[in-house]
């Protein structure tokens, strides 16, 4: 998201280093799958070569990084995903079954008002 009109450079040194700290913490969370942990660990850059993920500490808790509105927003998105399956699940829908925007672009208004009729079921209980 682009915010106060400037738009973020993927190449500068900040961006590296937030994918960095998220792979690092990811990786040490994943840690029990040993092997591949170890060694995508040891490609990060300032590294060495006698450090071992097995020994290091736990990622700690960082109030700072918590985002109540984005938790929110992330739990409705969920709820209304839950919902859609399970719609698609009782009418038996195969999970392949093209979806209504698919079909639209062809043409199929059965296709369309049917998705847009499980979209509405699921969304319709979820709280603002």
């Amino acid at each position: 998201m682009v915010r106060g009109g400037v738009k973020p450079r993927l190449d500068a040194p900040a961006a590296k280093a937030v994918l960095a700290y998220c792979f690092d913490v990811a990786l040490r969370l994943l840690h029990p799958c040993p092997f591949i942990t170890e060694e995508l660990w040891q490609k990060l850059p300032g590294r060495k070569a006698e450090e071992l993920i097995a020994v290091t500490e736990w990622p700690a808790h960082r109030s700072e990084l918590e985002d109540p509105e984005a938790d929110a927003q992330f739990a409705r998105v969920k709820t209304a995903i839950e919902r859609i399956r399970s719609i698609r699940a009782e009418y038996r829908i195969p999970p392949r079954a093209a979806r209504g925007g698919d079909r639209a672009a062809r043409g199929d208004r059965k296709a369309t008002f049917e998705a847009s009729a499980i979209r509405s079921c699921a969304l319709r209980s979820l709280p603002p």
